[in-house]
């Protein structure tokens, strides 16, 4: 099995196993440090488990190991979040900036549109409803159209920006590394429904954006 293949747990046990091994520590010598800072009834055969990935690890074993074995809990938790979600999510954040910037220039382009289509109005005034000639009829009715058509995209991409930023602020902490048993047990019991939900948002980003990149390519 490949390392991105592998599950959060078995990363996890992966690296308290190397820092266990490294250290000289026996199974049975972490199982009863363990036990001495939970309370609980760890055995070796459990240390073999949360090695192998085949057992969830909670914040409070997790920091009994790190104080015993001196591993950081920061360490643990880098392991523990999965390398799927951490990704997806980084990607996300990414292209979440980039949309809102993309749909600002638009807009920005639509706002320095004002002066011309005030300047087209008043010369229609002043010439009997006729456009100025100074202005290309054919250039600005393109201008006009392709810039409604793009702020309209803008405005969509606008919302996407605006609806999802409270979704970013609640789930940031969990990728702030702040290392906490709210965070541990979230990414422990929440990775699968993160990792779908990240999924649409980003599949909306990516249309949003590829959008708002056709008036680009059109130009």
């Amino acid at each position: 099995m490949s390392t991105s293949e592998k599950t959060a747990r078995e990363l996890l046990g992966q690296t308290i196993r190397k820092h266990r091994e490294d250290l000289g520590f026996t199974q049975q010598t972490l199982a009863d440090a363990v036990n001495s800072y939970t309370g609980g009834n760890w055995l070796k055969t459990t240390v073999s488990k949360v090695e192998a990935g085949q057992r969830a690890l909670s914040f409070e074993e997790a920091v009994a190991i790190s104080n015993y074995s001196r591993l950081p809990i920061q360490e643990l938790m880098d392991a523990y979040v999965p390398r799927k979600i951490d990704d997806l999510w980084d990607e996300c954040v990414r292209r979440f900036a980039s949309l809102g910037d993309k749909a600002e220039y638009v807009m920005d382009d639509f706002w320095a549109l004002v002066p011309l289509l005030t300047e087209l109005h008043e010369g229609m005034k002043d010439d009997g409803e006729r456009f100025p000639p100074k202005l290309d009829r054919k250039t600005l009715v393109k201008g006009v159209g392709e810039m409604i058509t793009f702020v309209d995209r803008a405005i969509r991409a606008l919302e996407i920006v605006s609806g999802d930023a409270s979704w970013y602020g609640h789930l940031a902490p969990m990728y702030s590394r702040d290392p906490n048993i709210s965070t541990w047990e979230n990414t422990r019991k929440m990775q699968k429904e993160i990792e779908k939900e990240i999924e649409e948002r980003l599949a909306r980003l990516n249309k949003s954006i590829d959008e708002l990149e056709l008036r680009d390519a059109d130009g």
